[in-house]
């Protein structure tokens, strides 16, 4: 869009607003350098959830792969059928937690089935993985 507007005024504007995002995203935050943990669980909507969960994984790993990012999974629950109920994966790599924090919250997807819409609803979150300090008494 930014490209097919010849108004140099829009230009500006609109790079204006990115440089804020990104500002906002790279805050200038201790936590951005830590390793990140993504937890992905399926949740109401059944085996068509744990499906969507374990492609919206798949989804994920690739993203991490193409950031040249470290994936490790740490817990996998798998359903019979293929899909996953819970992942839980650490992340390491340079700026993994600022971009992956935004990913928290409900995630409501609608598809049309052959008997009825589901609703299906995953909740994947990222954290930054704890940091141990020596406790001094």
């Amino acid at each position: 869009m930014l490209a097919a507007s010849n108004d140099p005024e829009f230009q500006s504007m609109v790079e204006d607003e990115l440089k804020q995002v990104r500002a906002a995203i790279f805050a200038n935050d201790p936590d951005n350098a830590r390793p990140s943990i993504l937890e992905i669980r399926a949740g109401t909507g059944g085996e068509e959830a744990e499906l969507f969960a374990s492609d919206l994984l798949r989804m994920y790993l690739r993203y991490i792969e193409n950031k040249n990012w470290k994936a490790e999974i740490i817990e996998l629950n798998e359903s019979p059928l293929g899909g996953i109920k819970l992942a839980v994966v650490g992340v390491r790599g340079y700026e993994s937690y600022p971009l992956l924090k935004w990913e928290g919250g409900v995630h409501r997807v609608l598809e049309g089935a052959r008997t009825r819409p589901h609703h299906l609803h995953l909740r994947p979150h990222a954290a930054h993985q704890w940091q141990e300090h020596p406790l001094q008494v």
